[in-house]
């Protein structure tokens, strides 16, 4: 790995938090490898021995995102302000409110590369989603973001079928069947539709 003198960060660490800050406020189709090498200050070369593709890059830049804006604000600032989980679905409000409300609220990356990649199946865009997953639920407990994750498969599963659905023939909306164990209120059920960012 390529390191700087005097103990600095290493090529890596500058490539990786020149990403970040650029995919962060322009989003990954946006910036391309040349700005990143560009603002790291390293070779063209050495950013594609250190992560090998743009796509590696990307899914790196996911990890550090999900840790650095999910966890060390996002659920630190949720954990801060309630216990209970309850009371932590709605600080989340709150604390989104007040990112939204920021000069420098840059959006949501993951959902800007769901929106940007069509390929469900595109390991970016997988690892978006899931990186989304692991935040929002994170705030309610192993237990609750089990049965979270539970229902948003189970969604995601039935979508094409009976969601698809927009009105019957009545031409009322349709709701799609439920079972006993879905239809019943819980935190599962509420973190499904709290909004992660906008």
């Amino acid at each position: 790995m390529d390191t700087t003198a005097a103990g600095g960060p290493s090529a890596r660490e500058r490539i990786l938090d020149t990403a970040y800050d650029l995919f962060s406020r322009h989003g990954t189709h946006a910036v391309g490898v040349d700005a990143i090498v560009a603002g790291s200050g390293v070779a063209k070369m050495s950013l594609y021995r250190n992560f090998g593709s743009k796509d590696e890059l990307i899914l790196e830049f996911l990890r550090m995102r999900e840790r650095v804006w999910g966890r060390d604000f996002l659920i630190a600032e949720v954990e801060a302000r309630a216990d209970a989980p309850a009371e932590r679905l709605l600080a989340i409000f709150d604390v989104l409110g007040e990112w939204y409300a920021r000069n420098d609220f840059e959006g949501c990356s993951f959902t800007k590369l769901v929106f940007t990649i069509d390929d469900r199946d595109h390991p970016v865009r997988r690892a978006a989603v899931q990186h989304m997953d692991n935040v929002r639920a994170e705030p309610f407990g192993r237990e609750a973001g089990a049965r979270r994750r539970h229902l948003l498969r189970r969604t995601r599963r039935d979508q094409g079928k009976d969601d698809c659905k927009a009105e019957d023939t009545h031409g009322r909306a349709s709701s799609a069947p439920t079972t006993n164990k879905s239809s019943r209120p819980g935190l599962a059920r509420a973190a499904l539709v709290w909004p992660l960012c906008s």
